[in-house]
């Protein structure tokens, strides 16, 4: 785990698993969409459920 973390909109810089770690604008996140699967060069996403912008973490 790198402990970096990246923000709706930016470039993935390594594929691998990701969770979110919050929303930025402080709202709360749905549990059931916390982790997603991501390509090197895709673009991080909104949150699944709330499609509201979010820091995401690598987790592997």
């Amino acid at each position: 785990m790198d402990n970096k973390a990246y923000v709706t909109g930016d470039s993935v810089p390594k594929g691998g698993k990701y969770k979110i770690l919050n929303r930025i604008d402080g709202g709360e996140l749905d549990k059931e969409d916390t982790e997603v699967m991501l390509e090197k060069g895709q673009q991080f996403p909104h949150s699944p459920s709330t499609h509201k912008e979010v820091r995401w973490e690598k987790i592997n």
